[in-house]
């Protein structure tokens, strides 16, 4: 079932989406379909084996009250950072997985949404944490709604600036699927109801573009559907 959140509406007032036709929905400003507890990140999750740094991938936090929805335009200040957009996999959680076991993992899982890792270039080489250049406000669109549903396999993950494909690759090319990330970092974190875990952009197959005003930036996942938003004052 896919659960859609339309603007303005109130906390308790979600839009079931087979009330609401997904063309319908697709048209509309919608609200992240979650309201995050938590954003954690996963980055270097696509990377070739002789390109990896070690055997694991990076782990990175994002803000998680400054969330954009589908269809949202973001007032992102990106006059003086080269900035772009990154389509991601994300894992909604219901609850805590009661152990790393993968019938545990999988039954903590709520349900995925598509999201946008907008991400700056880090000219100082000092951010180590990746806290400004990956964590800032409106850096992170979720949406277009949450679907418990979809079962991640071979769907394909596609990032495009206005028409133009800059990122794309499969799930199934990510070193840890997702239901391994949760599972691996239920190892060392306390996870639990309303986390939002990215899962990892796939690779620039075009040329390197960077957000502009008025840039529009989509992320689509086969069989998950189309995250769009526009940048800039």
């Amino acid at each position: 079932m896919k659960s859609v959140r339309v603007e303005n509406l109130g906390p308790d007032e979600d839009t079931d989406i087979e009330t609401l036709p997904p063309e319908e929905a697709a048209a509309r400003v919608l609200r992240p379909p979650v309201d995050c507890r938590r954003v954690i990140a996963i980055a270097d999750n696509f990377s070739p084996a002789d390109e990896r740094d070690s055997s694991e991938p990076l782990v990175f936090l994002k803000d998680h009250v400054s969330v954009r929805g589908h269809n949202e335009r973001v007032a992102l200040d990106i006059a003086d950072l080269e900035t772009w957009g990154e389509p991601e996999l994300a894992v909604v959680l219901r609850d805590t997985p009661k152990s790393s076991s993968a019938n545990h993992v999988a039954a903590a899982v709520l349900g995925y949404t598509i999201a946008n890792d907008v991400t700056a270039r880090d000219d100082s080489q000092r951010d180590h944490h990746l806290a400004r250049y990956k964590c800032g406000v409106d850096r992170l669109a979720l949406g277009p709604w949450l679907d418990t549903e979809f079962t991640p396999g071979d769907q394909l993950i596609k990032g495009s600036q206005d028409g133009a494909v800059i990122r794309a690759g499969r799930v199934s090319d990510m070193r840890m699927g997702p239901l391994e990330i949760v599972s691996w970092l239920s190892k060392w974190l306390v996870l639990g109801a309303n986390d939002a875990i990215l899962t990892g952009s796939p690779p620039r197959v075009g040329e390197r573009v960077f957000l502009t005003a008025g840039s529009e930036y989509s992320c689509a996942i086969e069989g998950l559907g189309v995250l769009t938003n526009r940048y800039g004052r």
